[in-house]
């Protein structure tokens, strides 16, 4: 019997949405303020296991509240946090001993927008390294989370999420994955409800999507989500499967599955390994069932 091969051409869509995060691990700090090093909001930094400092320094995003915690790692260690500059340093914040939070006594430290602090992570009474988290936000404003995706057609993806406290208003930034958010992207304004369509993407493309809420009638706007990564569809996927069936010397069946209906399929055949463009072809065809016979 011979063998055929058969390609499809199709006319038409679907796609994925992907998100992840995780402990962050190894972050060596400087050994002086003069050599901090930048951090920013996150969960699980390792400083280095030999005795000494590790200065860290941390701009605010956005206005707000900033707390350093290693209360899921242990205690006996020294954070510090401080305003001003290297040369003339001014005690913010605490944590010491047992207290495992700078917030413990009387509240987390408050900063402004582009406000710059240091941390120093003090390790002078042993050899262990010390397990930390960057935690900020601002409990006026909190940022949206609880973000979803929905691909609605090949170049579109509409975008929902939950409010975080009271807010009615939403800045949604995005852009190609890895853009800079903070000069790069489009930032669109969201009113009323949390759900927005981003429209005339390029199909096959992954994006990368930011929202800030919005807060007392625009004087507060809260810190970006963390990136939310979400893709567009094939504008014309090929099928699932394809099928053979009622197959004799001269001819059999061909059918295949597919999640949309298109609107016509191309079938080209040939001998067991022709070259796409040299074979037999059904232009057009309507079903997704065709008899190729005379074989």
């Amino acid at each position: 019997m011979k063998k055929f091969d058969l390609i499809f051409k199709f006319l038409f869509l679907f796609t994925f949405v992907n998100i992840s995060y995780g402990q962050i691990g190894p972050y060596f700090g400087g050994a002086t303020c003069d050599a901090a090093v930048p951090i920013e909001i996150g969960e699980g930094y390792v400083t280095n296991n030999i005795l000494g400092d590790d200065w860290y320094s941390f701009e605010a995003p956005c206005d707000g509240y900033l707390e350093i915690t290693h209360c899921d790692y242990g205690d006996n260690k020294q954070i510090k946090i401080y305003s001003g500059i290297c040369e003339s340093l001014v005690t913010e914040k605490t944590a010491a001993g047992d207290d495992c939070s700078t917030n413990d006594l009387d509240g987390a430290y408050y900063m402004l927008a582009g406000e710059t602090v240091y941390i120093q992570m003090d390790d002078t009474w042993d050899e262990d390294d010390i397990v930390f988290d960057v935690l900020f936000d601002n409990p006026a404003c909190a940022k949206p989370f609880g973000i979803m995706c929905y691909p609605t057609d090949w170049n579109i993806l509409t975008i929902a999420w939950i409010a975080g406290g009271a807010a009615i208003n939403w800045l949604v930034t995005y852009g190609p994955s890895g853009f800079d958010p903070d000069v790069e992207g489009v930032t669109i304004p969201v009113a009323g409800s949390p759900i927005v369509a981003l429209t005339d993407l390029d199909e096959l493309t992954c994006y990368d999507i930011y929202i800030r809420s919005i807060c007392m009638g625009g004087d507060i706007v809260s810190c970006m989500n963390e990136v939310y990564t979400c893709c567009t569809s094939e504008m014309c996927p090929g099928p699932n499967t394809v099928t053979p069936s009622s197959i004799t010397s001269e001819s059999f069946d061909l059918s295949w599955a597919y999640p949309d209906p298109a609107l016509s399929y191309e079938v080209e055949y040939g001998l067991e390994g022709f070259a796409l463009g040299t074979g037999t072809t059904i232009v057009s065809y309507p079903d997704d069932l065709c008899n190729l016979t005379d074989l």
